[in-house]
């Protein structure tokens, strides 16, 4: 929510399940405290000189930010011309990087080339000779000699200057050399070369170590080497010099060549990803002590796109079957190299182009027959785009399956234009077609969750929910297998999330999703592309129709702006829509025209002015049929079959006894790692039922779990697995254990509602308090210790049930937590002031105060709450349009507080003490404004309590 600071600063969304996002939060700001950050500053010369060399330092940093292996990023400061006034011309450079060798790297580059951009005055005669060489006999001529040095001299005749932007000071001064040897004809030049010599990562460690005393030498006789290619090195200076380095270097390379011995090892996914955290740290470790490499398999072939064989399979996520052995997996992979399936479904438009995404490679993959098939498709279609939530088939051309069919899924919008229920019929479709062509086997992706911008959490729900329904609805299917895959890892991590949920009970609180209506088309729009008409899809076709009608109706001509697809690029492209300013005369005069073809006007790319003609025909209205109503079965019970997916390491050495050594210490790492832990959730009947459940969170986060004897209202266990799993688990435990407490009876005393509420069971409603009530008395004087002229209009209560019954359970924690601090206050009254959010959106949320729209303000991201009502008041109330305002009074659960000064940089409490892990603050407070405030970074801490609307 509005942190009541500043909303203009850039942030991290993070959508998501409670459980997941604070998971995702944790470890997003462990990333942020693990990065290494530096700022440099080179003073130069003159403030023309600064801009002259940062631009070359920004194509260098953008370089590096573009490589496969990038491990840090920078950007240079930009001063104002008042600030150029009152300093010293100067270049800043901010570096942030994955470790302190990594931006100590790029430093090092960027002083290399700040020391080697050179600004030299020759001599009167000098300065002749060289541009009567260069420039007026061209022997050589300045741009071969550019080109022979690789770098951009500029001569200046005005000031008799040369300046010299060369990679070095030492290539710099070998430039001045041969530029002084120019106008010498019995002077022999120097004839300077560049050299790159290829090293394969496998073995550049021991290269490197080998030829060290190689090439500090060579250093000595003016060789400049660049070093930080990882694919090898380059060598600048003299030809003869640079040659016999050159034959070194390759007979080492060769010899070390022939010694290398190289091991895969196995390891789990999880395993894995201890090696990799922290930019493979341990991985790193590991070398530099047993002197091996320690390469990840997969991270090399995604980082360089190298070709895999044909008989590499998909890695599987997770698998899912219900008692019919009907079979739900999820892969990470290639849709078009997927195995054993009969069909694939393609994420297309309703014009069935084949812009971008998966439908631009389903489409390449499987050549020309399938685009001819889609035309003929839209043709047969009366030339109008197929309806969002609909399926059709073609062709699967080159590829080895029996068709693609093409589900057209919806571009979201904001949430309330139909897009869950097209997107869940788009999928119900296409598994409804593969069942009437007796197909056992469907693959297909995050439909509408790319291009299409669809939430990437709720496009998996639905997705998983839909092929759910699918087998419901048809038990004895002949399919009998539908694997949810994609090459994003986010959205396979998301289905494998998903499949694991029990979401027999959602239909009942969300049977929206089944039902949708979307009006007849009236009108065809094209717009006109360099190859012909191209048709928009049904919903701009009605966005167009709409806008257009209203023209036709009023004098003003309506604003409208499509989001669309380019059909170039695959990407979403804002393109703002114009009528003819004389179009509605023309159709006065003829009102005929509306029966053909009619160009209305041209529509605008808004990020570049370029229009475009828009063409409209009409549409012969056909007979409607009334649509069948549709009856979802209750859907099936699911079960975890357990996955461990392999994934592959090369270990490489000069010794097979280094190798050796280097897994010992891998499988070491391992098991220091793996930690037991006993822990308990607050459960006290169904304990059968509830086991099974927590197996399957188990199961999924690879750990194992054994239940102790049940005892006082608690179910122990004891979790067993790496540290990083076992605290996912952790998380999701305590979510499933908040989720079941939720569904207990009303009076249960640890969730139990207020009795002020009286009777009410569920729902959200509001409460206004009479005057007398003693609440209202005590929250009118609390206000008027800072605003003593408030008028209040009314008080009312906030009684959400479900919100209510989170908040209450998180305050039951923190108790237990902090129960060694009798005298803690758990809980604070303070103000909160939404802006320009609606009240209504805080009150009538599923989390409140909710964390995922935080911005950053003077301690970080978090959400903001005041002391004081005057600062709460003073311009972050919400204004009405009666010129009333509003303003929240809040239970906030503060807890254990750090008050410190402001910090932008905070993105959770800081440790209590730092060598413990783990043990952080609730809450941070400072000072600010002339009150004291309270920032907490987590959902659920915080009950709108009260809605106060009043005026000054």
């Amino acid at each position: 929510m509005n942190d009541e600071q500043n909303d203009d600063n850039d942030c991290l969304k993070l959508c998501g399940s409670y459980s997941h996002i604070t998971s995702a939060r944790e470890n997003v700001a462990n990333f942020l405290e693990s990065l290494s950050e530096q700022e440099k500053q080179f003073l130069c010369h003159s403030w023309d000189i600064s801009k002259n060399i940062s631009h070359i330092i920004c194509t260098r940093l953008k370089k590096l930010q573009d490589s496969d292996d990038c491990e840090a990023i920078g950007w240079i400061k930009i001063y104002t011309a008042t600030q150029k006034r009152d300093i010293t011309p100067r270049i800043t450079i901010s570096i942030v990087g994955l470790n302190e060798e990594a931006v100590d790297n790029v430093i090092e580059q960027c002083q290399d080339i700040v020391e080697g951009y050179v600004i030299w005055k020759p001599s009167a005669d000098e300065y002749r000779s060289i541009f009567n060489a260069l420039i007026v006999k061209r022997s050589p001529s300045i741009d071969e000699f550019r080109q022979q040095w690789e770098t951009d001299i500029r001569l200046d005749r005005d000031t008799g200057t040369i300046a010299i932007p060369a990679p070095s000071k030492m290539i710099a001064d070998d430039i001045k050399e041969v530029l002084l040897s120019l106008g010498e004809e019995k002077k022999s030049r120097m004839n300077r070369i560049s050299e790159f010599i290829p090293i394969q990562r496998n073995i550049r460690r021991f290269v490197n170590k080998a030829i060290g005393s190689l090439l500090d030498e060579a250093k000595t006789q003016r060789i400049f080497v660049e070093s930080k290619n990882p694919n090898g090195l380059t060598l600048h200076g003299p030809s003869d010099i640079i040659t016999e380095v050159k034959n070194k270097i390759n007979t080492i390379i060769n010899e070390t060549e022939q010694k290398i011995t190289t091991h895969r090892l196995q390891l789990s996914s999880t395993e894995s990803d201890l090696m990799r955290a922290d930019a493979y740290k341990l991985a790193k470790i590991i070398e530099r002590e047993t002197n091996t490499i320690i390469r990840d398999v997969i991270a090399d072939q995604t980082s360089f796109t190298l070709k895999t064989n044909d008989n590499d399979t998909n890695s599987t996520l997770a698998v899912v079957v219900n008692s019919r052995g009907q079979t739900i997996v999820v892969e990470k992979g290639d849709i078009t190299k997927v195995k054993n399936v009969d069909a694939i479904v393609n994420a297309a438009n309703g014009s069935l182009y084949h812009a971008g995404g998966v439908d631009k490679a389903i489409a390449d993959a499987a050549g020309p027959a399938l685009d001819r098939e889609c035309k003929q498709l839209i043709a047969k279609n009366g030339g109008l785009p197929i309806s969002a939530g609909k399926a059709v088939k073609t062709t699967a051309g080159n590829l080895p399956f029996k068709c693609v069919i093409h589900a057209i899924g919806p571009q979201y919008s904001d949430g309330d234009q139909q897009e869950r229920p097209l997107l869940f019929f788009s999928v119900l479709s296409s598994l409804r077609l593969a069942e009437g062509e007796s197909y056992t086997s469907v693959a297909l992706p995050a439909i509408s969750s790319k291009t299409y911008g669809f939430p990437l959490a709720d496009c998996t729900n639905i997705v998983v929910r839909a092929v759910k329904q699918f087998f419901a609805d048809y038990p004895q299917s002949n399919v009998k297998k539908v694997i949810l895959l994609d090459m994003d890892a986010a959205a396979c991590n998301s289905f494998a999330r998903e499949v694991v949920i029990d979401h027999r009970n959602e239909l009942v609180d969300d049977d929206d999703i089944i039902n949708y209506e979307l009006p007849s088309l009236t009108a065809k729009w094209c717009w006109q592309s360099d190859n012909g008409e191209k048709i928009n899809d049904e919903n701009h076709a009605h966005q167009i129709e709409d806008a257009f009608q209203r023209y036709l109706k009023t004098s003003p001509i309506p604003t409208l702006v499509i989001h669309a697809d380019n059909l170039q690029s695959g990407t979403i492209v804002d393109y703002s829509i114009h009528f003819l300013p004389n179009l509605k005369q023309l159709l006065a005069s003829n009102p005929s025209a509306l029966n053909g073809r009619l160009v209305c006007g041209y529509q605008k790319r808004i990020s570049s002015g370029y229009e475009r003609d828009i063409i409209r025909y009409p549409v012969v209205q056909m007979i409607q049929s009334t649509p069948v109503a549709y009856s979802p079965k209750p859907l099936d019970s699911y079960h975890l079959q357990v996955v461990t997916t392999k994934v592959y390491w090369d270990v490489t050495g000069i010794a097979r006894e280094a190798v050796q050594q280097a897994e010992r210490a891998i499988r070491k790492v391992i098991d220091s790692a793996t930690i037991s832990e006993p822990y308990s959730i607050p459960l006290n009947k169904d304990f059968d039922t509830h086991k099974k459940e927590l197996i399957k969170i188990a199961t999924q986060q690879q750990i194992q779990i054994d239940f102790q004897q049940e005892c006082s209202g608690q179910l122990p266990m004891v979790l067993k697995g790496l540290k990083p799993n076992v605290e996912d688990a952790k998380s999701k435990i305590t979510s499933y254990a908040l989720d079941t407490l939720k569904m207990q009876v009303d009076n249960d005393h640890i969730i139990c509602i207020p009795k002020k509420w009286g009777d009410q069971t569920e729902g959200c409603k509001l409460v206004e308090i009479a005057r007398s009530d003693p609440d209202f008395v005590r929250i009118e004087n609390r206000m008027k210790e800072t605003m003593a002229s408030v008028k209040i209009d009314k008080i009312e209560r906030v009684q959400n049930v479900r919100m209510w019954r989170h908040y209450a359970f998180r305050h039951l924690e923190l108790k237990k937590e902090l129960s060694h601090k009798p005298n803690l206050q758990i809980e604070m009254e303070l103000f909160h002031g939404t802006r320009a959010t609606l009240p209504s959106e805080i009150y009538n949320g599923e989390y409140g105060f909710d964390m995922t729209f935080s911005t950053s303000g003077m301690w970080g991201i978090g959400t903001y709450f005041a002391k004081n009502a005057l600062y709460s008041c003073s311009g972050y109330d919400y204004k009405l349009p009666n010129g009333k305002r509003q303003v929240f009074l809040a239970q906030v659960l503060t807890a254990d507080v750090y008050d410190c000064k402001s910090d932008s940089n905070l993105r959770r409490p800081p440790k209590k003490n730092e060598t413990k892990s783990g043990l952080r603050y609730n809450s941070v407070s400072g000072d600010t404004g002339g009150s004291k405030v309270y920032i907490i970074y987590e959902n659920r801490v915080a009950y709108p309590t009260y809605l106060i609307t009043f005026t000054c």
